[in-house]
């Protein structure tokens, strides 16, 4: 296209030739600039950061949910946009961000361990540039972030169908203990734990886990799906085989329309 350099971008356009344009403006090249000032602002520059890219909307969905250790030890103070942005249905919707992967963050911040660390000189510069509250402690700011998770799990399963007089059959033989496709985070027992529980508790289904043999499982409706994913897998009273036909002879003569393994 033969494009004529101006000032403005001479530099831009011989680094383009070059193949060594950057984009400057990603979350990734912000926090590595961050990283790279004074030892004694690093922490001050980080969150800086972080608040920056909240706030004007440019950390993606799944970057949001990849960051959130790093967030909540950087920058705990910055919990009422990250909780805000984490149950944001639109970006949820927009994200197509697998269920999985909130599961995997769930788990990660679940093990996190956080100091309360003194917060409040970060806090106070952020508090006029982000108008969001700098109380929180890091504890306290992961309980959140716990809790947000949990509320985004739900809004990601809303437009599951609900099905009448359903049983819902989870496999947690021992071969599902193996890594599900594409993490090695999450087992495939807790995946199909995640998705099994998601819509027995959307249609008010019978649930069932099924392996050697096969039993009912009681839970209520209010319980968190990421939390029985997580514990499903160590759970297991069935045995480690594959019976299938365990599922309907447990299930006996009960009126089911339809049975999902």
């Amino acid at each position: 296209v033969r494009p004529v350099p101006t000032k403005r971008n001479a530099m831009a356009l011989q680094e383009l030739v070059n193949g060594t344009l950057k984009n400057r403006d990603t979350w990734e090249s912000k926090l590595s600039a961050a990283g790279q000032t004074a030892s004694e602002d690093k922490s001050t520059a980080k969150a800086q950061a972080w608040a920056d890219l909240l706030k004007e909307g440019k950390l993606g969905y799944f970057a949001l949910i990849r960051n959130l250790r790093n967030l909540l030890e950087q920058a705990p103070e910055l919990i009422d946009l990250i909780e805000r942005q984490l149950i944001d249905e639109n970006r949820i919707r927009r994200s197509l961000v697998l269920p999985f992967r909130l599961l995997t963050a769930w788990k990660e911040i679940e093990k996190v361990s956080l100091s309360d660390g003194p917060q409040v000189s970060v806090g106070e510069r952020l508090r006029s540039m982000v108008g969001v509250s700098t109380s929180s402690s890091a504890s306290g700011a992961r309980r959140r972030v716990l809790a947000a998770l949990e509320q985004a799990i739900v809004i990601s399963f809303s437009n599951l169908p609900e099905l009448k007089y359903t049983l819902v059959a989870i496999d947690n033989s021992g071969s599902m203990d193996s890594a599900a496709a594409g993490s090695n985070n999450v087992r495939c027992n807790e995946l199909g734990a995640l998705f099994g529980f998601a819509l027995a508790q959307r249609s008010n289904a019978d649930l069932m886990e099924f392996g050697t043999t096969a039993r009912y499982l009681k839970y209520r409706l209010g319980n968190s799906p990421l939390a029985f994913a997580a514990a499903f897998g160590s759970n297991n009273k069935v045995g480690h085989g594959t019976n299938f036909e365990t599922i309907f002879a447990t299930a006996g003569k009960r009126p089911y329309e339809r049975i999902i393994i």
